[in-house]
C-alpha cells in the first residue's frame, strides 16, 4: 500500500480523497483518525480556527437548535441521507 501526504486546508477537498487525516495545531499534531472520526470532531476543529466542510458547518447548526444529527458529515450525499432518515422518523445515524 502506498502512502501520499497532502498538506492543504480545503477541507472539502481533504474529506473526500482522504482516509485518514493528520490535524495540525500549534505544530502538534491534534487529531489523526479517519475522516469519519475527524469529523465527528467538528466543533474541535472550529475551536481551533479550523474550517470544516459548509455541509458539516449546516449539520452542526441543525444539531444545536436540537436535532440528534451526526456531525461527521462531510459530503452534500452523506447530509442528505441523514436527514431523509431524520424526516421518516428513522434512528439517528449519530454514532
Amino acid at each position: 500500500a502506498a502512502t501520499i501526504l497532502i498538506v492543504s486546508h480545503i477541507v472539502e477537498d481533504m474529506a473526500t480523497i482522504c482516509d485518514r487525516i493528520i490535524v495540525m495545531n500549534d505544530g502538534q499534531a491534534v487529531m489523526h483518525d479517519t475522516v469519519d472520526e475527524v469529523f465527528k470532531n467538528a466543533s474541535l476543529l472550529k475551536e481551533i480556527a479550523l474550517s470544516v466542510p459548509a455541509v458539516t458547518d449546516v449539520m452542526l447548526s441543525l444539531k444545536s437548535r436540537g436535532l440528534n444529527l451526526s456531525t461527521n458529515v462531510y459530503t452534500v450525499d452523506k447530509a442528505a441521507e441523514v436527514l431523509l432518515n431524520v424526516i421518516k422518523g428513522g434512528v439517528s445515524l449519530d454514532q
